[in-house]
């Protein structure tokens, strides 16, 4: 009797040597990315994005419809299954990929079951961790996004590959099971263009090419209902992608080509599967070594640099690392790396008196890592964020002063860092944050148009010389 992709996966699951990461304290960083991990769901709670996504669930007819549809009466919920998220560890889209199906699984039980099933080759230990206390079921072994259902499931896949997706379809090509799959994703639709009769079988056939003709072959069956509100880049042009398919059509016969044969394409998943794939390792020390090679002068990367006279106020490593987070060592020890040509600001603020002062403070430094200018302060009234954003404002305010009116070169490329990680996280979405800050927070953008910026978070013991700037200011105030 020939295989099949439950025996194919059932191979895999024995257990594998995996090389051990001695640098890390997994535990710490999990409680930290715990701390960060709150702040997303919350940020995503307020967020006008969300608010249209629960007024869809809530009352388009369309979506009650398919959701009801697939349930049927032998179901009382969707299964949610996350695949290709991405580390959280090392990413702040993937956090926010994360916390937005974790709001709509925690608000919607009537529909969907609490417990999210989850997995990423990419994850760390912390993710794992982080996602436990979540309430999720970190699966144990690699399904090579190849479920095939028994229920109906949601697939939450957000910027997935198109293979991965079609992973998905391949194992369920039967109509008795497609149409109990339900796939969150962007641009499904556009993603079958050009694939339908455009690739045919040879002797070098990819395995990447193989699973393009799932895509173009279910294109006419997908249902999508848009969501038409976008969460920055980390949640745009997404849908919920349905799939109606009449019982008696034979999907392999009639909708695949002939070639390959249904028993070569499990040939070519099963030599697929056994490749090594990406993990967290490989990833830590991919990002370590960018960080610390991304403010190089190097000439391959000059297409994608910012012409001289341009205003924006990005430079080329912030668009290729806005979302992605800092590796451990720089986020709670060294502070993101200083090159030359380059000014570095930290910033920091907090509570001085009750809810009622709060004091913050600034230290810039030229690019021989000298002292150049500490600022401190205080703001009465408001909140901890406001006296954040205030250190900012004004430490901008001084540099283009005293700098931008002349034509020295000296204050062009600037590194920005501070701990308050909602603050950090509303710079690199260009101003994607609650209403009772974005005045504030536009004036801050504003300002930092007349350098190339970049702006990272780090860890309080890696700002301490921002933290201790204020603390003096508590003495100056009544």
């Amino acid at each position: 009797m020939s295989d099949t992709i439950e025996d194919i996966l059932n191979r895999q699951k024995e257990p594998k040597d995996h090389e051990v990461d001695e640098d890390n304290d997994f535990e710490d960083e999990a409680k930290r990315l715990t701390k960060e991990m709150e702040i997303a769901i919350n940020e995503v709670k307020e967020s006008e994005f969300y608010a249209g996504v629960r007024k869809q669930i809530r009352t388009c007819e369309e979506l009650e419809h398919r959701f009801s549809r697939m349930l049927g009466g032998s179901h009382s919920h969707i299964q949610i299954v996350v695949y290709a998220l991405g580390s959280m560890e090392f990413s702040f889209a993937s956090q926010n990929q994360m916390a937005i199906i974790i709001c709509i699984a925690r608000e919607f039980p009537n529909w969907f079951q609490p417990e999210i099933q989850v997995y990423d080759p990419a994850f760390s230990p912390a993710d794992r961790i982080v996602l436990k206390n979540l309430g999720c079921n970190v699966l144990s072994f690699n399904e090579q996004c190849s479920r095939i259902v028994e229920r109906p499931t949601l697939f939450y896949m957000p910027y997935a590959f198109n293979w991965l997706i079609s992973n998905v379809l391949a194992a369920n090509w039967c109509p008795s099971r497609i149409n109990q799959v339900v796939i969150l994703t962007n641009a499904m639709k556009s993603r079958t263009d050009g694939s339908k009769h455009s690739l045919t079988f040879a002797r070098d056939y990819c395995y990447y090419l193989e699973r393009m003709q799932y895509l173009g072959a279910i294109d006419e069956y997908i249902k999508p209902v848009e969501i038409e509100e976008a969460f920055g880049i980390d949640f745009n042009a997404f849908a919920w992608n349905f799939f109606e398919i009449k019982p008696d059509i034979n999907m392999y016969d009639q909708l695949l080509p002939v070639e390959p044969s249904q028993k070569k394409r499990l040939e070519l998943f099963e030599e697929f599967v056994k490749k090594k794939t990406s993990d967290y390792l490989h990833d830590k020390r991919c990002g370590e070594m960018f960080f610390m090679r991304m403010f190089e002068d190097n000439p391959s990367c000059k297409k994608n640099r910012l012409k001289e006279d341009s205003k924006s106020c990005y430079y080329w490593p912030y668009r290729m690392t806005g979302d992605l987070r800092h590796p451990r060592k720089f986020r709670c020890k060294t502070g993101t790396p200083h090159p030359e040509g380059w000014i570095k600001m930290n910033f920091s603020a907090g509570e001085l008196s009750h809810g009622f002062l709060f004091g913050f403070g600034v230290v810039i430094y030229n690019d021989k890592k000298e002292i150049m200018k500490k600022m401190s302060g205080y703001l009465n009234g408001g909140d901890e964020i406001k006296a954040n954003l205030k250190a900012l404002k004004s430490a901008l305010k001084w540099l283009k002063s005293s700098f931008c009116s002349t034509a020295s070169s000296q204050v062009n490329k600037l590194i920005i860092e501070g701990e308050n990680l909602r603050v950090i996280r509303w710079i690199n979405s260009n101003g994607v944050a609650p209403k009772r800050y974005k005045k504030i927070l536009e004036e801050v953008l504003i300002l930092m148009k007349n350098f190339r910026c970049v702006v990272y978070h780090i860890y309080e013991e890696a700002n301490s010389s921002a933290m201790r700037a204020y603390i003096p200011t508590a003495a100056q105030q009544p």
